[in-house]
């Protein structure tokens, strides 16, 4: 017969086993920036439409695939300038995952396309709150920052924005 001890050090063994094998280094529901790409300035051409889709190397946020799947067709609008459809699905992500700084970068990205320069700068300032300490994505935020204060400089001098 086991006697108390044996068994609860057979208990504890166990344990230790079962949670080494349920711990993974990746969680599934993970949105890859790699794959899914965020909205950034094209550094390389000077027109409003410069704001690319970019992936990232290295951010990685949990979230829903609801929302990664979101994100992607936020892309697609954006892409061929459909941003009230890539706003529209941008703000149902934020709604499911509020605390994801990279939908609050992308609606930036979007409101800097449409001309709203207010509103894409405050919406990268919601972005740099969220985001931690991945200087990556903070930098981005902040060349999204400083393009919509030149964009609003030119505007008050009178000049075109899209240079």
């Amino acid at each position: 017969m086991i006697d108390q001890n044996s068994r609860f050090v057979y208990l504890i063994i166990c344990l230790i086993a079962i949670s080494a094998c349920s711990t993974s280094g990746k969680r599934s529901d993970t949105i890859s920036t790699i794959n899914d790409g965020i909205l950034v300035p094209d550094a390389t051409t000077k027109k409003q439409e410069s704001i690319i889709i970019r992936p990232t190397k290295k951010t990685e946020f949990i979230s829903k695939p609801v929302v990664r799947n979101l994100l992607k067709k936020a892309k697609i609008h954006s892409d061929v300038m459909d941003y009230d459809s890539a706003i529209n699905l941008l703000e149902r992500g934020i709604a499911i995952s509020p605390n994801n700084p990279i939908l609050w970068q992308n609606m930036a990205a979007v409101r800097l396309k449409q001309g709203d320069l207010a509103q894409a700068k405050q919406l990268a300032m919601k972005s740099n709150v969220l985001v931690e300490a991945d200087e990556e994505l903070r930098s981005i935020n902040l060349q999204l920052i400083n393009e919509a204060s030149r964009r609003e400089k030119v505007q008050k001098l009178g000049g075109s924005v899209l240079h």
